[in-house]
Order: structure tokens, then sequence, then C-alpha cells
């Protein structure tokens, strides 16, 4: 397995109350021929999925990224909050602090602007 550069916790909490924890593993991007590839897994969910390539370091780990976030939204459309291990609250969305900002806003130079 190649190099982690994040793994974390997470829940997800389904309409019954009944908290499932499960483990986000992205692996750093690593060269395959020409291309590169990222290990993803959603331990609790699935554990291993095959590793994401793409044409450069940067679109294996922004797919990566995309595949974590579609997994996740799947769930929420089949009723289950995604939470950190230690909310109790059930009003934050994990999906929401990690994603809000990935969404297409129009002009790409906007987000800048916007942490000035």
């Amino acid at each position: 397995m190649t190099e982690l550069i994040v793994q974390t916790d997470i829940v997800s909490v389904g309409e019954d109350g009944e908290r499932h924890p499960m483990t986000i593993e992205i692996g750093k991007p690593y060269p395959v021929g020409d291309d590169f590839a990222c290990h993803v897994a959603l331990r609790g969910l699935h554990d291993h999925i095959a590793p994401i390539l793409g044409v450069d370091q940067m679109q294996a780990l922004t797919l990566a990224l995309s595949m974590v976030k579609a997994n996740l939204t799947i769930l929420q459309e089949k009723g289950y909050k995604i939470l950190f291990p230690d909310d109790v609250e059930e009003d934050i969305s994990v999906t929401e602090i990690w994603f809000s900002g990935l969404e297409n806003r129009g002009d790409p130079n906007q987000a800048l602007h916007r942490t000035k």
C-alpha cells in the first residue's frame, strides 16, 4: 500500500439512530506508467476501491476526493447523516464542511478573493 496522506474517522448515522464508524483513507499519488494513481478506501463501507487514476498527481488526488464525496453523498441520499465521531447534535454534516467550496461558483478567481 502507498503512503497515506489522509486518514480520518467519521460515522454514518441511519434514520434509526444507529452509528456506523467509517475511516477514510487516501494515499499519496504514485506513478503508474505515464499516469498517477491514488489509493482510496472508505473502511466500514468499501474497504478498498480500485486505485483512482489521473493524468498527473493533481488530477489523481482530485478524482480520489470526488470519489469520497460521491460515496458520502449516496449515503446522505439514502437518509444517513455523515458526522465526526464525537458529534452528538447531528446538525453539521462532514460533507458540508469538507466539500462546500468545491462546487462551481463561476469565476475560479473568486475563491482567492473571498479568503482575503
